[in-house]
């Protein structure tokens, strides 16, 4: 199994404005392959934010 993130780079999304639909076909789609989705998060589109939660 492998284990995988949703990351969502959004604005509105960030603030709770509006649910993101593409999380949740990305689940979808990513439970009938071998993944394992461990950690799903939106941040705003700002480069300190997404640097915190990517981790290379």
């Amino acid at each position: 199994m492998i284990r995988v993130g949703i990351l969502t780079i959004s604005g509105s999304g960030a603030r709770s404005e509006r649910e993101d639909a593409t999380v949740t076909a990305l689940r979808e789609i990513l439970l009938y392959g071998d993944f394992e989705v461990a950690a799903v998060d939106t941040v705003p589109d700002e480069a300190a934010q997404i640097k915190r939660v990517v981790r290379l």
